[in-house]
């Protein structure tokens, strides 16, 4: 945008203010001071036709200051970037931003959108050109960075629960004592050799 750009849409204005009852700014200015009186009806004088029916007392601060200010290339729409500090449910005393779009009807300037946030409000509209205060960063399209690095997934942390280890099996005594290779056969008399053949244990 050329410096002979700006100071055209600029002399547009001026123009317009000249031929117009207020400039956008005295007719924001009016409606706010309506705003804070709860006067919708002296609203209304200031609000675009199409906004009226649904026009309601907006929730900003009492106070505000202009802080930007951008204009289309006709010069037959302006926004205006207002800031000022508010007591905010659930945030206290905080400060607000407030964006105010104003359209030419009739040859007066008429507030056609107003919205106040605890956001910074970004880019002006496609082809507006700013005449107070700095431009807004652009909204940024970069797709987001991938590292070029992987940290590896880390090892699953051992469980703390203590677990009882399990009893070994005991063998069977019986299993390990020899057996005799002979036969077991009952007898009215039996020596210990007799007694072990029949499975019997028979101490040392």
């Amino acid at each position: 945008m050329t410096i002979r750009t700006i100071a055209l849409i600029a002399a547009l204005l001026a123009c317009a203010a000249a031929g117009a009852a207020d400039a956008p700014e005295a007719v924001y200015g009016k409606m706010h001071a309506a705003a804070l009186a709860h006067d919708l009806d002296g609203m209304c004088l200031y609000a675009a036709e199409a906004q009226r029916a649904g026009l309601a007392v907006p929730d900003g601060p009492s106070t505000y200051r202009v802080t930007g200010k951008a204009a289309s290339r006709d010069g037959n729409a302006v926004e205006l970037r207002v800031s000022g500090t508010a007591d905010s449910v659930g945030l206290g005393y905080t400060q607000m931003f407030g964006v105010v779009d104003l359209v030419r009807e009739a040859g007066e300037w008429k507030v056609e959108r107003l919205n106040w946030s605890t956001l910074r409000p970004g880019e002006y509209p496609e082809g507006y050109v700013v005449l107070q205060g700095p431009a807004p960063p652009p909204r940024s399209t970069a797709e987001p960075k991938v590292p070029l690095f992987k940290v590896p997934p880390s090892a699953p942390e051992p469980s703390r629960l203590m677990t009882k280890p399990a009893a070994e099996a005991k063998p069977d005594e019986r299993s390990t004592l020899p057996r005799s290779a002979q036969p077991c056969v009952i007898k009215p008399v039996m020596t210990d050799d007799d007694l072990r053949a029949c499975g019997a244990t028979v101490p040392d």
